[in-house]
């Protein structure tokens, strides 16, 4: 737990406004509110996080969808974690008005469904 902990903090501290954690009673938390309180823009950072934390321990591809749940303004410092990590392929689903551009090399490509 101690371990998943150090790689969920790692992964928050990096893009999010808390931490993410798990507590003894496997209940995660964003700072100190429980998942099941959460709103769906939090859920998914803390489902980002333990999918980043997971793929970290094996390898593996990250999907995440909805993205668009994440207010605009937050997106940019989760995009920049993203393109900066190399545990795991993330996948993104979400509904946007228009593609959003990343800066070259920055390791983040768009595929655009018109």
């Amino acid at each position: 737990l101690e371990q998943l902990n150090t790689v969920l903090d790692g992964v928050a501290s990096a893009a999010f406004a808390k931490r993410v954690t798990m507590g003894e009673d496997m209940e995660l938390r964003y700072g100190t509110v429980s998942y099941r309180t959460l709103s769906e823009s939090q859920r998914w950072r803390v489902e980002l996080a333990l999918g980043l934390a997971l793929a970290q321990q094996g390898g593996g591809i990250v999907l995440m969808d909805r993205f668009d749940m994440v207010q605009p303004d937050q997106r940019g410092p989760i995009l920049q974690m993203l393109g900066a990590q190399t545990a795991a392929q993330v996948f993104i689903g979400a509904t946007l008005k228009a593609p959003p551009a990343f800066p070259e090399g920055s390791g983040l490509h768009v595929e655009w469904l018109g």
